[in-house]
């Protein structure tokens, strides 16, 4: 009965000889064996309930990390777009820094010539003063001519006549230094108007310059945080590769476990017992 699988056979004997002696070491054989194989049977639930428990685990961890090396490809992406806008406001600031700075030193160098100009025109304003007051004591010298000449009568006529030509030039050169002085000192105005509104420039462009220096500073340290991010990104999503190839493996471990399981179930089912 035993050798057929069932292990609730018991030998009810009561001699005291070999026989007897035999015949209880079979019954207690099979009652070790009964226990034995009910153990290896709940071992055998136990294992295979873990290891379905441990396929549906397993799987869903797979799916959660393909799901999340799909998310991280996305994130990468999207850094490496970010990354390339980054890269070029950076490369916008710094030509705009370097604008801003040649046209500080551009005004700078119009400052400085306004500078001059107006000195110039300071210059002119004064020798047209002279060549004013040289063209009034010349018309003096004509009207003093032209009265000496009067005095002569005919012989002084010609004399007048030439003192008269010169008081009309001295009166055009007067009248023309005036004209001259009048541009000049208009000119002189609007030199200093536009020395006043360069010298309230230059500091705006420089506080500009300064400004979109520091943008780009900040730009390319935001580039090598982006960039760092990326790499951690990158890393992340190599990691959650490996994770989701290792619970396939897991996975697929189950699978075996599971299988094997049901194969010794199989096998110990040959031995009947109660319960």
């Amino acid at each position: 009965t035993v050798a057929s699988g069932d292990l609730n056979a018991q030998l009810e004997t009561y001699q005291n000889d070999e026989i007897g002696d035999l015949a209880e070491s079979l019954s207690l054989m099979a009652s070790r064996l009964t226990k034995i194989i009910s153990e290896i049977i709940h071992s055998a639930d136990t294992i295979t309930d873990s290891s379905l428990n441990l396929l549906h685990s397993s799987e869903g961890l797979a799916d959660g990390a393909n799901r999340q090396a799909a998310s991280s490809e996305e994130i990468s992406s999207s850094m490496e777009n970010m990354l390339a806008r980054i890269h070029q406001n950076t490369q916008n600031a710094q030509e705009t820094e370097k604008i801003a700075i040649q046209a500080a030193r551009g005004i700078q160098v119009g400052n400085e010539s306004t500078k001059a100009l107006i000195q110039s025109m300071n210059n002119i304003i004064q020798k047209i003063s002279i060549v004013g007051e040289i063209a009034k004591q010349t018309n003096l010298l004509a009207i003093n001519a032209a009265i000496e000449a009067s005095r002569y009568g005919m012989q002084g006529k010609g004399f007048a006549v030439v003192a008269a030509e010169i008081k009309k030039l001295a009166e055009k050169s007067q009248l023309a230094a005036k004209e001259i002085n009048e541009l000049s000192n208009s000119g002189l105005i609007q030199a200093r108007e536009t020395e006043n509104i360069l010298l309230e420039i230059i500091p705006d462009i420089e506080h500009t310059a300064t400004l979109v220096k520091e943008i780009a500073a900040s730009s390319v340290e935001q580039r090598i945080s982006s960039e760092e991010i990326n790499a951690g990104i990158q890393q992340l999503n190599k990691v959650t590769q490996q994770n989701a190839g290792s619970s396939f493996e897991l996975s697929v471990s189950s699978k075996n476990i599971s299988k094997q399981a049901e194969n010794l179930k199989k096998q110990i089912a040959y031995f009947k017992i109660d319960g």
